[in-house]
């Protein structure tokens, strides 16, 4: 794997692409993260050996902040997921679903609650949901605090995963640093461990941004 392209200087925030099959909806994902309010990131990209054109699209995106790599054949989206998240270097990360896009002040809206409450460990909030048209139709949210204690927070999420992992930046260092990652030994379900795991090792609120 050969990154495409480095920052000079370690980025605040670490935005994680792991891509596959995804050549209709990448271009604009991609054009998301470039349209952001707030402008000191890297864009992690892992191209999972598609068959379609994704790469193709990727590769038209010359911006110096998309470091992009690229699979020599496919993973799992475990082992893609954790792949980014090891080459990411930002102090918070997020990840960007390759069919999916960030409002515009994505970054900056999660950045300032994290900057308010620097204990902590991560914020989560309400989508849109996009059909495959481009429509947007119905918005999921959910009626909890907007600062929840790690119990009351594992106590909800343990029965299912209630967090739309594209909707959340965390504190990427401090997992690194606490060994906590995307278990690849998961097939979809890594992203559920990951928030459990990082409730557990915090004494810090969980925040949600309606």
């Amino acid at each position: 794997n050969k990154a495409q392209s480095k920052g000079m200087s370690t980025p605040l925030v670490s935005i994680l692409l792991p891509a596959y099959q995804s050549e209709r909806y990448v271009g604009e994902t991609i054009e998301s993260a470039l349209a952001q309010t707030f402008t000191d990131w890297e864009f992690v990209v892992s191209e999972n050996a598609s068959k379609d054109k994704t790469l193709e699209v990727i590769k038209k995106y010359n911006d110096p902040r998309i470091r992009l790599y690229c699979q020599t054949k496919t993973t799992s989206p475990a082992q893609n997921w954790q792949f980014v998240f090891e080459q990411a270097t930002g102090e918070f990360g997020c990840v960007l679903g390759a069919d999916d896009v960030f409002e515009p002040n994505h970054l900056e809206r999660k950045i300032a609650l994290l900057n308010q409450s620097p204990n902590s460990p991560f914020v989560h909030g309400a989508v849109q949901f996009i059909d495959e048209n481009g429509a947007k139709t119905k918005i999921y949210e959910q009626k909890v605090p907007l600062e929840e204690a790690p119990a009351a927070f594992l106590a909800r999420i343990f029965p299912a995963n209630l967090v739309n992992t594209h909707s959340a930046l965390f504190r990427l260092r401090d997992a690194k640093t606490k060994k906590i990652g995307f278990d690849i030994r998961y097939t979809l379900l890594m992203d559920w461990c990951f928030w459990m795991e990082i409730a557990l090792n915090t004494s810090g609120a969980i925040l949600y941004d309606n």
